[in-house]
């Protein structure tokens, strides 16, 4: 190029990005089905994720979850985790579960609790874990996770308008 081209010259440019900075586990809720009468059983999903360590999270402490009040474990709780050395505790009638400190998320993926829960009353349950409920080698939950779960009748959404008139 410079024999054919003498005032040529030449600009490398090469983009990079910042190496990502590994974030500590997180979690995840919701039921299935959102929406049950007084008396039947909805599962309770926790979804523990590990995607961005390339090692195991390994909990430090107790993950708890209490149930808002109101809410409690199924008579058949139909309990299980897939997490690596979890020792899952969810007794019928109690209003909170428990996964033990040692159990491990895997590196780069996820694990997950399941439960079956109930309530005896209509309303509307928010089951919420705190930030930093999970505790790991690599830190704790950044952001809480939270499901909502209506028992009873539900009314079509969105509501209609509506309009009266004062009679003359």
């Amino acid at each position: 190029i410079p024999t054919v081209h003498p005032r040529y010259r030449t600009l490398y440019i090469r983009a990079t990005m910042p190496p990502a900075v590994p974030s500590a586990p997180s979690l995840r809720t919701t039921f299935a089905p959102a929406h049950i009468n007084a008396g039947q059983v909805s599962a309770l999903t926790i979804i523990l994720n590990n995607f961005s360590q390339p090692s195991a999270a390994v909990l430090s402490h107790d993950l708890v979850d209490v149930l808002p009040p109101g809410l409690v474990i199924a008579s058949a709780p139909n309990a299980s985790t897939n997490c690596a050395n979890g020792v899952l505790t969810a007794v019928a009638g109690a209003g909170s579960a428990r996964l033990a400190a040692g159990a491990s998320i895997p590196g780069s993926g996820n694990c997950s609790i399941r439960m079956d829960v109930t309530s005896a009353a209509n309303g509307l349950y928010t089951n919420t874990i705190p930030v930093g409920a999970l505790q790991t080698q690599h830190g704790g939950n950044p952001d809480a996770a939270t499901a909502e779960l209506l028992v009873g009748p539900a009314f079509p959404t969105p509501y209609c308008a509506s309009t009266f008139v004062r009679g003359v």
